[in-house]
This record gives structure tokens, C-alpha cells and sequence, in this order.
């Protein structure tokens, strides 16, 4: 799926909110940016229940990158228009996005709740396919918060509702917090579980989660005692990292190592 085709598809009134998911699914870039506000101008006049996806996604892209004052802006919009015209349909996902955003930003417990919210309406109005994500950044908020065995839970029910769904790049989402929580832990299957990561991220074509299979494999390495292949897996997520524009990501992945 290449930029004309999203550039495109942002211009078919019928389609213009899944502009949002094809940002979302190929790009983390100041591309992905330009493209987001080409879908926030198509929907500035249509249906809350176009708005309420661009706003969401503008959020997560933002929240990739590390923006997280701009994230939270765009979610906080997002979450306005879906309480006060009723999008039941997106609410439980903006919930979800405020969440992991609260508990990226220093708040993991806010996060847990506003994220728990988020499952309970998924759960009562039957939105199977938007648990995979919830359960995933209920795993982040959990590993914010030091929960590890409890993040360790949340990720493995987003693999296995991901499995069910056939959602190749959830679940990859979800063994990328199962690898998080095992790091903490001292799991033994931790590193295998990166390696798969890496492969299926390269596979799909996910450099977010490709890098940070790197990052974590660097850190392994590290702690094993091979600092010559951590420093590889290092030096590889953060070209990635910087070529995506996260460059917060770079600063953490950086602190990791001192």
C-alpha cells in the first residue's frame, strides 16, 4: 500500500475515515503526519463517527513518536466528540488510546482504570475485533506500573484473542509486551519470544516493533554479558528509531544502556 493509495482513499467521502488505519498500519513518519491532516480536513464537516477514528489515530501516531502533548490533545478531542454525540462504536478504542497515553506519561494507574473501562463496554456490546489492542496497552499500562506478572496476563489474552481474530499484527503487538514483561521477570523464553518479533515484524513490514525487537535482544545481550552483538541490536533500533522520527524512543532506548 503505497501514498498514493492512501491519498486516495482520504479522498473518497464513503472511506475517508479508514485513511486513520492505513496511517496507522504503514507509516510512523512525518508522512504520516502530512497524510493525517489530509484526513482531518477530509472529515471537518462529516459524521462524528468519521471523526471520532482520524482524531484517535492522529493520537497513536502522535504517541509513536513520542509527542505525547500533542497525543494527548488529539485524544482528548477525540474522546469529546465520541462522549457528547454517542459513538458507542469508538469509544471503548478512545478509552483504550487515552489510557496507554496517561500511563506512557507518568499516570499507570489512571491508565489501568480508564483502559479496564474501555474492555467493559468492548466486552458488553460485543467488539471482539478491538480487544486485541485494549488488552495490549492494558499489558503497557500494567508494565508502567510495574505489574509484571499482571502485564504478563494482559498480553498473553491479547495473543491468544489476536490468534483468534487472525490478526498478525496485533498479536505481534502482544508478543512484543509478553517479551517486555518476561525482561522484568527473568523469563527463560524471553528471547526467543524477541527473535519471533523481530521476524514477524519484518515479515509485516512493522519497523516499530522490528526496532524494538532490536532494542530488546541489545538488552539481553547486554545482560549476558555479549556486549558486542548488543551493541549491533542497539545501533540497528536506533537507526530505525531516528528514521522514523521517534526520537523519544532513541532517548530511552539510549538511557537503557547506560
Amino acid at each position: 500500500m503505497g501514498l498514493a493509495r492512501i491519498c486516495a482513499i482520504s479522498a473518497t467521502p464513503r472511506r475517508r475515515d479508514n485513511t486513520a488505519f492505513l496511517i496507522r498500519r504503514f507509516l510512523v513518519t512525518d508522512e504520516a503526519l502530512r497524510y493525517g491532516d489530509l484526513a482531518l480536513a477530509a472529515v471537518a464537516d462529516g459524521a462524528p463517527t468519521s471523526q471520532v477514528p482520524v482524531h484517535m489515530v492522529r493520537a497513536i501516531v502522535l504517541a509513536t513518536r513520542g509527542d505525547f502533548g500533542a497525543a494527548r490533545a488529539a485524544i482528548d478531542e477525540s474522546r469529546q466528540i465520541a462522549e457528547s454525540n454517542a459513538v458507542m462504536v469508538w469509544l471503548g478504542s478512545v478509552y483504550t488510546t487515552w489510557g496507554w497515553i496517561a500511563a506512557e506519561t507518568g499516570h499507570p494507574e489512571e491508565g489501568v482504570a480508564c483502559i479496564e473501562r474501555a474492555l467493559g463496554l468492548q466486552e458488553a456490546i460485543g467488539l471482539k475485533s478491538q480487544l486485541p489492542t485494549s488488552y495490549l496497552r492494558l499489558a503497557d499500562a500494567h508494565l508502567a506500573a510495574g505489574q509484571y506478572e499482571a502485564a504478563a496476563v494482559a498480553a498473553r489474552r491479547a495473543r491468544d484473542v489476536a490468534e483468534s481474530l487472525g490478526a498478525a499484527g496485533r498479536r505481534a503487538g502482544a508478543i512484543r509486551a509478553l517479551a517486555d514483561a518476561g525482561v522484568e521477570t527473568g523469563d527463560d523464553g524471553t528471547e526467543a519470544l524477541y527473535r519471533e518479533l523481530e521476524r514477524v515484524a519484518r515479515d509485516l513490514d512493522l519497523r516499530p516493533l522490528q526496532a524494538h525487537a532490536h532494542l530488546g535482544l541489545g538488552r539481553l545481550s547486554h545482560r549476558a554479558g555479549r556486549p558486542g552483538e548488543a551493541a549491533d541490536h542497539l545501533a540497528t533500533a536506533l537507526a530505525m528509531c531516528r528514521d522514523m522520527g521517534m526520537t523519544h524512543w532513541v532517548e530511552r532506548a539510549e538511557a537503557l544502556f547506560r
